[in-house]
């Protein structure tokens, strides 16, 4: 029986070397950086299976923004019979009666239905020793949707599942999926885990997940804590480790070289990889990738009173946020639901802030009419107060656009993505919640209207354009940073983050110590906010 249809593309080299390394695997923790085509390497993976008659049936797992994606690229490249199990519960008893192939759904619909709670043994808290109160191990039971699966040759697919069954190992997601592996692993259950999240960035993750499918290979919970965890912050959290990629400790098996057996991870950073995908270009490359904006006297004045007047009324997060908000257009607290911001509001009216240049809007708008036809990708911060009056000037210029951002319907953020995809529109206006698993390959220009917060969420700006599949030889991206503002200050420590992450690496052999990576990881966090 044939499952997969014939792809519009050819598969790279790298990637069909991959292929069978996951379709050979019963349980991985496969990873890829994004745009390297992870999910069309799972779905050939899967479709291999399915065509060997070696699976009956495919429950794929993962957040709700992700779902459209992988329905429809599972309808686009596969025959397979494919439902939506993320619906009400008398859909899915339905679904349940006569089981199609593939199963989608988020992971707290599939943990409801895999394993509830047991309603005898219901959540308690214990106190540690250090008097802080926190929940005990969920106590869950076989549930409906497993009792279907038995006995049928089932693959769970764990979108993102590092962070989903790394972040605790006693939370009700791992506790469900513990029982079903434990349940189904005798009806040939398997189990792969995606991420787009190295090792190096999380190891806890990793060691969490690689217990849940292979507790002989992980090891113990002790043995892990002992090897790898040099020390614990005030709240008992992992904060430094050790023997991760080297062995730090005389005789001790480093990370990466226990969990070999397990992980299959493809990098960026692999010349075979890299030449597959577009040159990237900080614009202007001098800076490099800042593009300052100078702020005129009125705008300057304005800042400095609000500075002064509030500075000792608040902390200065919260001023600092105020702050950046005002830089991006004083409008802004109008829609803000701070206190400062109706404070300020109140007491200038909306008709003065209007009254008050936009000049980082401004640049803006010129940056778009330079790069001609191009299409950008634009990403504020704030997505309730600075990104719609940034649609509305744009929509005022005449600039075609889409906006996406958290308050939006799955729908609604798909048919953006499909327009911006399409060409039908210029600029992909988002918050950051499009700066993970949305894919805009059509995409040249990546511009940071805020500054991204941390480094970390920079690279995953960029990367919603950084793709194996992108049409573009080279990309482009830049941020606006506004002169004398808290900007410069977080532009700085990204740019310091950045710099320290790439000397970092991600288990490359870089023969960082122990030590380098630790004063990596705290590297400082102050940022004034004038």
């Amino acid at each position: 029986m044939e499952v997969l249809k014939p792809f519009p593309f050819e598969l790279k080299g790298f990637q069909l070397d991959t292929i069978p390394r996951v379709a050979l695997s019963k349980m991985v923790v496969f990873g890829a950086d994004t745009g390297t085509g992870k999910s069309v390497m799972t779905i050939c993976a899967l479709g291999m299976l399915f065509e060997d008659g070696l699976l009956d049936h495919l429950v794929l797992e993962a957040e709700p923004s992700k779902l459209i994606e992988w329905e429809a690229d599972l309808k686009r490249f596969t025959s397979l019979s494919v439902a939506r199990y993320d619906r009400p519960p008398e859909r899915r008893a339905k679904l349940r009666e006569s089981l199609p192939q593939v199963l989608l759904g988020t992971y707290e619909t599939f943990r409801a239905d895999l394993a509830p709670k047991d309603p005898s043994r219901l959540s308690k808290r214990s106190w540690n020793p250090k008097g802080r109160s926190r929940p005990t191990t969920a106590h869950v039971v076989p549930g409906p949707l497993l009792e279907a699966l038995r006995g049928r040759r089932t693959i769970m697919v764990l979108d993102e599942g590092t962070s989903k069954m790394g972040a605790t190992r006693t939370s009700w997601t791992y506790q469900a999926h513990l029982l079903t592996r434990r349940e189904l692993g005798n009806d040939g259950l398997r189990m792969w885990v995606l991420s787009a999240t190295p090792m190096s960035r999380d190891p806890v993750g990793y060691f969490n997940t690689a217990r849940l499918l292979d507790p002989v290979l992980a090891g113990t919970i002790g043995s892990f804590e002992h090897d790898h965890i040099r020390s614990r912050d005030e709240f008992g959290v992992p904060k430094d480790f050790k023997n991760l990629d080297r062995s730090d400790d005389s005789g001790v098996v480093p990370l990466v070289k226990k969990l070999e057996g397990l992980v299959v991870y493809r990098s960026k950073a692999e010349p075979e990889i890299a030449q597959w995908f577009p040159a990237k270009v900080a614009d202007p490359p001098e800076t490099p990738g800042y593009t300052f904006v100078d702020p005129t006297e009125l705008e300057e004045e304005f800042w400095g009173a609000v500075q002064g007047t509030y500075a000792s009324r608040a902390d200065e997060d919260t001023l600092s946020g105020l702050m950046r908000q005002l830089v991006g257009h004083p409008l802004a607290l109008t829609l803000s639901r701070g206190a400062m911001a109706a404070d300020i509001v109140r007491l200038v009216g909306a008709e003065g802030l209007k009254r008050l240049p936009t000049s980082k809007l401004d640049v803006l708008v010129t940056k778009l009419r330079s790069i001609g036809s191009a299409q950008a990708v634009v990403f504020t911060f704030f997505g309730q107060s600075v990104l719609p009056l940034v649609a509305q000037r744009l929509a005022d210029e005449g600039i075609a656009c889409v906006v996406n951002h958290g308050q939006l319907s799955p729908t609604q953020r798909e048919l953006a993505r499909k327009g911006f995809n399409a060409g039908e529109v210029q600029v992909y206006l988002s918050s950051d919640a499009g700066a993970r698993g949305v894919n805009l390959p059509a995409g040249q220009w990546v511009i940071d209207y805020d500054v991204a917060p941390t480094a970390e969420v920079g690279r995953q700006r960029r990367d919603r354009i950084d793709r194996i599949d992108s049409p573009h030889k080279v990309i482009y991206f830049t941020s606006l940073v506004m002169r004398g503002t808290v900007e410069m200050g977080l532009a700085h420590l990204s740019a310091r983050r950045q710099a320290w992450a790439e000397k970092l690496g991600s288990f490359d052999g870089s023969g960082l110590s122990a030590a380098t990576r630790k004063a990596v990881l705290n590297a400082n966090r102050t940022v004034r906010t004038l």
